[in-house]
């Protein structure tokens, strides 16, 4: 199980559990969510419950610091085709990049740290947003550049993934040890 708590450099991120869900099954009415967690259609309540109880959706609320209200979620997709990340925030208008590069690295940390998957997937929708193709490539992610991905329709999504050895290669072993960090090349300091 990744982390019920994630401490980044600009947010905590607080895992939700089965106890959250009612709260959760309203905001996965809105398409902007069901589509970032690869649904076609919002998820019934007890088909959400299901998948987190069976770890295959884990989500994360958005604790911006110094906020005790979150401000969206982030999660990791294990239902649809290979596991994939995912941020949402609660307010459309409000695109924090640099909240979301910390969610997204904690979340890169967790996932490899907790569990034996060989690579961890991010799709946003085509045209790509160059400030966000950034974020992710300095991140770890490389973009998934061949012809066709089962499952994914290439003309409308970009695909990004970080595999295990380039994780070990950007943050350390698995555990995070043996990375030497220093002001210059911390992974939680990468300028997006």
């Amino acid at each position: 199980m990744v982390g019920e708590t994630l401490e980044g450099a600009l947010a905590t991120l607080k895992r939700l559990d089965d106890k959250k869900v009612g709260e959760l099954h309203k905001r996965f009415q809105e398409p902007r969510l069901y589509f970032s967690a690869g649904r076609r259609q919002p998820p019934q309540l007890k088909e959400l419950r299901s998948d987190l109880i069976d770890e295959t959706l884990w989500v994360w609320e958005i604790f911006p610091e110094g906020k005790d209200k979150a401000t969206g979620y982030a999660g990791v997709v294990g239902y649809s085709g290979q596991p994939f990340v995912f941020v949402y925030f609660f307010d459309e208008k409000v695109e924090d990049l640099e909240t979301a590069r910390d969610a997204i690295i904690q979340i890169v940390h967790g996932f490899f740290t907790e569990t034996e998957d060989d690579a961890l997937w991010f799709y946003m929708p085509q045209p790509i947003d160059q400030k966000k193709h950034d974020m992710l490539v300095e991140g770890g992610f490389d973009p998934y550049e061949d012809e066709t991905l089962p499952g994914v329709d290439l003309k409308k999504e970009a695909a990004y993934r970080i595999e295990r050895h380039t994780y070990v290669a950007y943050y350390g072993n698995e555990a995070g040890e043996n990375y030497e960090s220093n002001d210059d090349d911390d992974p939680r300091e990468l300028e997006f």
